[in-house]
């Protein structure tokens, strides 16, 4: 693991995550693209980032607004991830906002939506 900052920002109308690696000296890497559609009008609207899945590697959440879900897609390390799992949100939801933390104090990271 690197002490070094990363930009991840969600891009509404391309449906995808774009993600810049940092170089530690205020610098960043290309952007590196994950796909989030999920179905037509997918819109990738917001992203948190945090370790959900305890394996001290980076994950990131997505929620995309069009298709009433979330996506997570879990670090591999070096700045690589697995591809998205999908999570239902119900018709009509539209996520807009989610947040990470440890909301129980379980020393588990997880993350709440609003919509």
């Amino acid at each position: 693991m690197n002490t070094q900052l990363d930009i991840v920002i969600a891009n509404y109308d391309s449906e995808s995550v774009s993600i810049f690696l940092g170089y530690g000296n205020g610098s960043f890497a290309n952007s590196e693209n994950l796909l989030t559609s999920a179905g037509s009008n997918s819109y990738s609207y917001v992203v948190t980032v945090g370790d959900y899945n305890n394996d001290v590697i980076q994950d990131i959440v997505v929620a995309n607004q069009g298709t009433n879900n979330l996506g997570i897609f879990l670090g591999y390390g070096k700045g690589t991830f697995l591809s998205m799992i999908l999570y239902p949100m119900g018709y009509g939801s539209r996520p807009f906002s989610i947040v990470g933390g440890d909301f129980n104090k379980d020393k588990k990271f997880g993350f709440c939506r609003s919509q």
